[in-house]
């Protein structure tokens, strides 16, 4: 099928609730005309439509429609909610702002009758008022429909925004003690009454699970399989436990209740039923975006797997790629790469998580907790040395050379600014040759190579050159041999 499309701006007047609204809808499909019909709000799952068109030649919808926003709880918990209730599946996705409009932008799939349909969607509040943006699709053809949903999400626009008034992610608990609620039927229960954080994913109240002697963590360890993380913080009101975690040099949250095992390599975290697994590791940049790292783990996924089904996702600084559709020993799973910045521009830590279908939103909203959960103890910046320093290396680290090296220009007024610029490289060589970057490595000898001989051009009299040729000699002497192995 083709991925050119035409697309027609519609101004849709407020049906309810002042929602209008402009949306980019393809030229050629049909914009319905909708009745106007009381919907009873009292039903918790219940929205009004606002706007349906549909494609001419396949089962695929475009739909706008809203209802009263809850009373209390985050959009996510709405969503989740929601999801569950209509038995849909969210595969991906989070937090994502669309203009002045902040929501969960999701994919979610559906068997309606025996048919997957896979469903696009922004759910965002404003003003009181839940809105659902939704692109149905079979599942079989549904990626072909990927230009029409980027195209709404440019154009979409509300005609008379009010403003948000209700938390897109987590609510965390309140600070003094919460009046007792009143007691209420177990149909009326809400996600917004779920523990928020780590405690929603907890499976007991204690750290027994991460005991070094526990005949689980004994019988992983005699087996080879790695060692239980030391403890070095816990939480019994958050139901969190903080371990260092060897293998990514990192102290990470997790939840009370499950497992941990660290085989220098990878940190892996899983429940006891083994239907979730999130395992921890470094990757190497070697000057690599975000987005080429995932391009690889997607090739690899590709090479892998009969028939994956992909999707990118970002976040709050962690980069997504979601891998569905994928079969182990015939058993379904789903895998959801999460990656955010490492302890320095050279590395990022990966969170690779693995679940049954059924368990998968569950897990990547766990995993993305424990991702950003991650801090790297002694990594304090050296307060003896100045800021403009500081601020070079942060772009060096972040791959922004031309940027680093004018920050050392335009900060030392003298010549010493060469051999500086030269020992920036000089510590950038040994960090990505620890990290087996024979590539960058050599190109960052070379660079401190090149800084500290014109480090010695600029000398004025013969004095002052024989002083900074020293300077240079000593500086190469310590710069060592290319380790890219080349002359």
């Amino acid at each position: 099928m083709s991925n050119s499309f035409g697309f027609t701006i519609y101004t849709f007047p407020a049906r309810l609730a002042d929602l209008g609204f402009e949306i980019s809808v393809p030229s050629d499909w049909t914009v319905h005309d909708l009745p106007l019909e009381d919907v009873d709000f009292s039903n918790p799952i219940a929205f009004a439509p606002l706007m349906v068109a549909t494609s001419p030649v396949a089962v695929v919808a475009l739909t706008v429609s809203a209802r009263p926003a809850y009373d209390n709880g985050s959009v996510r918990d709405w969503v989740t909610y929601l999801l569950e209730n209509n038995e849909i599946q969210m595969t991906a996705g989070g937090p994502r702002e669309v203009g002045p409009l902040e929501g969960i932008m999701a994919l979610g799939r559906q068997n309606q009758e025996g048919t997957w349909l896979d469903h696009r969607f922004f759910i965002f509040e404003d003003g009181g008022r839940l809105v659902n943006v939704n692109l149905m699709a079979p599942e079989s053809i549904a990626g072909s429909f990927e230009p029409v949903w980027q195209a709404v999400m440019e154009y979409f626009k509300l005609s008379a925004p009010k403003g948000q008034t209700t938390p897109v992610s987590y609510v965390p608990p309140p600070a003094e003690e919460p009046q007792a609620a009143p007691e209420v039927e177990a149909t009326t229960q809400t996600p917004a009454e779920k523990p928020a954080g780590f405690a929603r994913y907890a499976l007991a109240e204690d750290t027994a699970s991460l005991d070094p002697d526990n005949s689980v963590n004994t019988n992983l360890r005699e087996s080879g399989q790695g060692l239980t993380p030391r403890i070095k913080a816990e939480d019994s009101e958050a139901r969190k436990v903080t371990i260092a975690a060897g293998a990514i040099a990192a102290l990470v949250d997790v939840p009370m209740g499950w497992y941990v095992m660290d085989d220098g390599k990878r940190t892996l975290v899983f429940e006891p039923t083994g239907e979730v697994q999130i395992n921890l590791n470094v990757i190497p940049r070697f000057l690599r975006s975000a987005d080429e790292i995932l391009d690889n783990l997607q090739r690899e996924a590709d090479d892998s797997y009969d028939d994956p089904k992909v999707l990118r996702v970002s976040e709050g600084g962690l980069y997504g790629l979601s891998i569905r559709n994928i079969f182990d020993n015939g058993v379904e799973i789903e895998q959801l790469h999460l990656l955010r910045d490492g302890r320095n521009g050279s590395t990022m830590v990966r969170a690779r998580v693995t679940a049954t279908p059924g368990r998968m939103v569950d897990a990547a909203n766990l995993g993305e907790l424990i991702l950003k959960s991650v801090s790297f103890p002694g990594f304090e910046r050296d307060p003896s040395l100045p800021e403009w320093w500081h601020k070079a290396v942060a772009l060096e680290h972040a791959d922004r050379l031309e940027e680093a090296e004018k920050m050392i220009v335009d900060s030392v007024p003298h010549i010493a600014f060469a051999i500086a610029t030269a020992d920036m490289y000089r510590q950038r060589m040994i960090r990505l040759r620890e990290q087996h970057d024979d590539q960058g490595a050599h190109h960052a000898w070379k660079k401190a190579a090149d800084w500290a001989c014109a480090y010695a051009g600029f000398a004025t009299s013969g004095g002052e050159g024989a002083a900074l040729s020293l300077e240079r000699d000593q500086f190469l002497k310590e710069l060592g041999p290319d380790p890219g192995g080349r002359d």
